[in-house]
């Protein structure tokens, strides 16, 4: 049972469908056909999180509390602390509350320069965790 929720970036993240990739075999006479899946379709998603920064301190230092949906070392730590294999929460627009976990790792970038520490957009993989068949 997933824990936390992904709250970040919910007014300007998108989140896409991926389409699964199909097996293709190749017979001995040069031909390829897509076998039936043995397994049932497993929903995965593209996040786009737009608007993230990273928040400092007048010393310098990080801030992490401030603007928490916004703030970038609050995704990078959401992450570490995630990685792939502990689920989480996802809401999606049509298909409600998902439980998911991330489908690969999550590379937070530096500030672009000049801009008051607003990174570019992330693109986050997720893999629906508990399907229910």
């Amino acid at each position: 049972m997933a824990e936390f929720d992904f709250n970040f970036c919910e007014n300007s993240r998108v989140i896409e469908t991926l389409a699964p990739e199909e097996t293709v075999i190749r017979d001995f006479n040069g031909w390829d056909y897509t076998p039936n899946p043995i397994l049932p379709y497993r929903r995965r998603f593209k996040v786009t999180l737009e608007g993230l920064r990273w928040y400092t301190r007048a010393n310098g230092s990080i801030d992490t509390g401030h603007n928490p949906d916004y703030n970038a070392y609050r995704l990078e730590d959401f992450y570490a602390r995630h990685r792939r294999h502990k689920p989480f929460n996802l809401a999606h627009p049509w298909l409600g509350f998902l439980e998911v976990r991330f489908d690969g790792p999550v590379n937070v970038p530096k500030a672009i320069p000049n801009s008051g520490g607003l990174i570019e957009s992330v693109e986050v993989t997720m893999i629906h965790h508990n399907p229910r068949y």
